[in-house]
């Protein structure tokens, strides 16, 4: 195999198949190289099953995907046509393949070891000398079996139990990310995969940005945390959309509430004039002798002068 010929089963410490974050990619730097771990360091791929899970980290370069961070990556390992699409370069997807066969080989390997081991350590025991804890721990070890079956749930059921921890995750994030309505709504805010693929559930969710997160799975269930882990990312827009939204919808509230309460402390101002009437006569209403009057009183002149007796003249 491919594996045999460029890594070494032995040159990994045993607890190299359970790296996270920091610890997985400086492996993927020290097997593959830079440009390898950042790659799966911007898809948030931080843990072996994540990277086992993912059928194909070159996708993403496919991608019309506007960021700085995927273009430099692009560049790096990548050839752009003239048509302007990317092709990877073959020893980059070559180096990715027998990475992922290499450490299937060594998760192979690590189970062979548990089952020998839980052989060694078995012991026959006889019923009648078993103790009241032991049948107590093989009750509780039966139980648990039952309940974490991967069988017990089927993929809408995982679907479901995905959207009610986003649901809780937003409730406990709000004073974090100051939102004081954050909820991410699926089917809007993100988009929730889970596939059946041979009996095998595989996880992801497409964020509104575009970037696509694989799930990992936590003994039997599928966890959100490489979502959140993304959502916290300074470069994911959804939550700046979010922000930037409730921020104006803030402002128009402060501002309708400033406008009414100006409107109720306005009172209207009403100013009463007192003052002492003046009687102002208009032109009309000015007395000029009509008319009749003149004749009337140029009649009692002359009636007073013919009655009016006449002076004797001396002789």
């Amino acid at each position: 195999m491919a594996s045999s010929i460029f890594y070494d089963l032995q040159s990994l410490p045993e607890e190299a198949l359970s790296y996270t974050d920091l610890k997985f990619y400086d492996m993927v730097r020290d097997l593959l190289g830079c440009s390898h771990a950042r790659l799966l360091q911007f898809q948030h791929i931080n843990s072996v099953p994540c990277f086992l899970l993912t059928d194909d980290v070159c996708d993403v370069l496919k991608m019309e995907i506007d960021d700085t961070e995927l273009d430099a990556i692009r560049d790096e390992i990548c050839y752009k046509l003239k048509s302007g699409g990317y092709v990877v370069k073959g020893g980059i997807q070559t180096s990715f393949r027998c990475f992922k066969e290499f450490l299937l080989k060594k998760t192979e390997e690590k189970m062979k070891q548990l089952k020998y081991k839980r052989k060694d350590t078995t012991t026959m025991t006889s019923p009648n000398t078993l103790t009241q804890t032991q049948l107590t721990t093989t009750t509780i070890l039966s139980q648990a079996t039952t309940v974490s079956s991967p069988s017990s749930m089927t993929s809408e059921q995982h679907k479901q139990q995905l959207i009610e921890l986003t649901k809780e995750w937003c409730n406990d994030s709000r004073d974090s990310f100051e939102l004081k309505k954050l909820m991410l709504v699926e089917g809007n805010d993100y988009f929730l995969n889970v596939l059946d693929t041979g009996n095998v559930l595989e996880a992801n969710v497409v964020c509104k940005c575009g970037i696509k997160t694989v799930l990992c799975k936590n003994v039997d269930k599928f966890t959100m945390s490489n979502y959140y882990r993304h959502l916290r990312n300074t470069k994911c827009s959804l939550l700046k959309n979010l922000k930037k939204k409730e921020e104006e919808e803030d402002l128009q509230q402060q501002q309708a509430a400033t406008r009414a309460a100006g409107m109720s402390h306005q009172q209207p101002v009403i100013q009463i004039i007192t003052t002492t009437p003046v009687a102002v006569q208009s032109p009309s209403s000015i007395s000029t002798p009509s008319a009749s009057s003149v004749t009337t009183r140029a009649k009692r002149s002359n009636d007073s002068q013919t009655n009016t007796p006449a002076k004797r003249t001396k002789k």
